[in-house]
């Protein structure tokens, strides 16, 4: 029998629902998945499907871009029509659908039509992929009752992040052994195993996630935000070209008052000035994502033999959640309270802050990769331009669904948190641009340039933050 929202308050309240581990687990397993992907698709689209390091970072990006885009689309799906739990549910299907047919493809004694089936695949992935990401979070949030519970909600994301880290860390260190160190069907290596390892993965995610079905309380579907956003802005813009020739009202969003109302009018403001300072952040998001594709070319080029064992070049992206996981307590109590004495208190003055760190990961990149043209020197060497973008995403991304959350109008939040998706999205598509036309000849010409391109833009966004007006949003709870 499905729960209610109003069977909560018949039920003891607990730091842990018993949903809570069911979708702990399952965002866990996900994160493997997505990051199993990651780690060894670029290398696929070059080594096996024979496309050049420049086309297949354009790729590997632009994948990259449509899951990203796809969980604004599952948003507005979960929220207006079909609910979360039953998205997640329909969707890991799709999902595991997707990964199997790249992996099939990817038998090359089938004789099958490997690019178009990667290509098919590929675009199942990002559906299936990104509908169910904004969903899961959601659904786990359903779980707590508010007010009484914000603490314990608090400390499930604390946990959820940390599950997260420990799918990519697996996915990280598996997926490259299970694509090189294995060989299948008369092939030297075994990417079919490698990718279809996550689509049993997340089949066994969809078994345990129904396992779960009578623990979990749901909600009916009440509209979606973002669309009645959309809408408002759409008719303000509508209504103040066919009453261009009257005269103006002070602000054009006010044109959609009568059809929208004043409420979801203001709001849409709020929206929008909040939004302003998300312009810049596809930039920054563009320089972070070469560690997906570019960086794992520049890995390739190093020695990854440390004695005791050999570091494939795609195995460095476990560098990510390992420091991830080791800098972040210090950076809660640490490094924020000392940046804190000093001034910077603010989220986007971190923002700013962890965007200059960026830029700094790149340019070292950059000295790298000038350093590869006269030496062959350890993987090793690598690591201190993950530790920079380590701290950077820690300062940045956090500080950006903190900025999102408060700074946003109670009925809103999940509106601007979609955004956040979204300047990543717009990073991806940068990528996809500066690689796809192949403007740069010189591997370290390219990395320069990201250097200056991010350090110019987050000089931008510490300008448009000092000009930024901090708002207080009346509290709900609803919220």
């Amino acid at each position: 029998m499905e729960k209610s929202v109003e069977k909560i308050e018949e039920q003891k309240l607990r730091k842990f629902p018993g949903a809570i581990p069911f979708i702990l687990i399952i965002c866990c397993i996900e994160r493997y998945t997505a990051n199993s992907i990651v780690a060894i698709l670029v290398l696929y689209l070059n080594r096996k499907l024979n496309y050049d390091q420049s086309t297949a970072t354009a790729i590997m990006h632009a994948n990259d871009f449509l899951v990203y885009f796809f969980t604004v689309i599952g948003a507005i799906i979960g929220d207006s029509w079909w609910g979360a739990y039953k998205t997640i549910s329909l969707m890991m299907v799709v999902y595991s659908l997707g990964i199997t047919i790249v992996s099939v493809g990817a038998i090359e004694a089938l004789n099958l039509p490997t690019i178009a089936l990667t290509f098919i695949g590929l675009i199942i992935i990002a559906i299936g992929s990104g509908c169910v990401r904004p969903n899961l979070n959601a659904f786990g949030g359903a779980q707590y009752k508010l007010p009484e519970q914000t603490n314990d909600l608090k400390f499930f994301f604390s946990i959820q992040f940390f599950f997260m880290k420990c799918g990519s860390l697996s996915a990280y260190f598996l997926a490259p052994i299970l694509r090189g160190d294995v060989k299948c069907f008369g092939m030297d290596d075994c990417y079919p195993l490698a990718f279809g390892v996550p689509s049993m993965g997340i089949f066994l995610s969809f078994v345990i996630f129904m396992g779960g079905t009578q623990l979990y309380i749901r909600t009916s579907p009440s509209g979606n935000m973002l669309v009645k956003v959309f809408g408002c802005i759409f008719n303000a813009l509508g209504q103040k070209f066919k009453q261009r020739k009257q005269p103006q009202k002070s602000h054009w969003l006010d044109y959609a008052e009568q059809k929208h109302g004043k409420k979801l009018v203001n709001n849409t403001k709020l929206v929008l000035n909040v939004l302003v300072m998300f312009l810049p952040l596809p930039i920054y998001w563009s320089g972070f994502l070469l560690q997906n594709s570019r960086w794992v070319f520049q890995a390739a080029k190093t020695d990854g033999d440390i004695g005791w064992f050999v570091i494939k070049p795609d195995q460095m992206f476990i560098f990510n959640p390992i420091l991830a996981l080791i800098f972040f307590p210090i950076c809660e109590y640490v490094l924020y309270p000392l940046l804190a004495k000093i001034g910077l208190k603010t989220v986007l003055q971190k923002m700013t802050l962890g965007g200059l760190l960026g830029a700094a990961g790149v340019g070292l990149s950059t000295i790298m990769e000038v350093q590869l043209q006269s030496k062959y020197f350890s993987i090793l060497w690598l690591i201190p331009q993950y530790l920079l973008m380590v701290l950077s995403e820690n300062c940045l991304y956090i500080a950006n669904l903190n900025f999102a959350y408060t700074e946003a109008p109670t009925e809103m939040k999940s509106v601007i948190t979609s955004f956040v998706f979204v300047t990543i999205a717009g990073g991806n598509l940068v990528v996809v641009f500066i690689t796809g036309i192949k403007f740069f000849s010189s591997q370290i010409h390219e990395f320069l340039f990201f250097t200056i391109l991010i350090f110019v833009d987050m000089v931008f966004f510490g300008f448009l933050a000092t000009r930024y007006k901090y708002v207080q949003v009346q509290k709900s709870v609803n919220s």
